[in-house]
């Protein structure tokens, strides 16, 4: 039942929360392979605020 429910949450975030470009511009990211970056990045901006 758990396993339904994450396919079904995924299923709709990839088909109606998201425009696709936005998924094309994530998909781009990833393989790219610079996931440490993003945190990096992430981090760095919680600090300066």
């Amino acid at each position: 039942m758990l396993r339904a429910l994450d396919l079904a949450l995924l299923r709709l975030l990839r088909t109606r929360v998201h425009p696709p470009a936005l998924e094309r511009a994530v998909l781009a990211f990833s393989r790219s392979g610079e996931h440490g970056g993003l945190w990096q990045a992430l981090c760095a901006l919680g600090l300066a605020l």
